[in-house]
């Protein structure tokens, strides 16, 4: 595993570097995301599935540290990211790695097709904002 990765070893689960600041204006009914089993196989050519989607799926690291890169990245959803947060992303990295800053998450709000929902990885917080919001983005692989 390379040292920008972190690897959650209760669920297997391998977290990016954060790959940027940018929108996440995706429309679940007509983004090929939503409907590719498993995630990590989209390609991530649909503009219908927005900036943060297409970045995760477009992403080429090296998880494991085997010297290959890995294209099966994918942008988490808000339950994958608390359960990061739960396992000790924070204090099992470090400050700087998961920053002060909202990741974007792949779930829409029930309330509004206009919203999505971000989590603060260093206090586990969680609310939705406008998917047009410019905000970080950390991809996620299954290990």
């Amino acid at each position: 595993m390379t040292p920008e990765v972190w690897k959650d070893e209760r669920t297997g689960l391998y977290w990016s570097p954060r790959q940027g600041s940018m929108s996440n204006e995706f429309t679940i009914i007509t983004c090929d995301f939503f409907t590719t089993t498993p995630r990590g196989n989209y390609s991530g050519s649909d503009p219908d599935c927005g900036n943060a989607i297409n970045t995760c799926a477009t992403l080429s690291l090296d998880a494991d540290g085997d010297g290959t890169n890995e294209t099966d990245w994918y942008l988490p959803t808000q339950i994958e990211m608390m359960q990061a947060y739960i396992d000790g992303i924070y204090a099992a990295t470090n400050k700087d790695w998961v920053t002060e800053n909202n990741f974007w998450s792949s779930t829409e709000s029930k309330a509004s097709s206009g919203d999505a929902y971000p989590v603060y990885l260093s206090h586990g917080y969680t609310y939705f904002y406008f998917k047009t919001d410019t905000l970080s983005t950390r991809c996620v692989r299954r290990g």
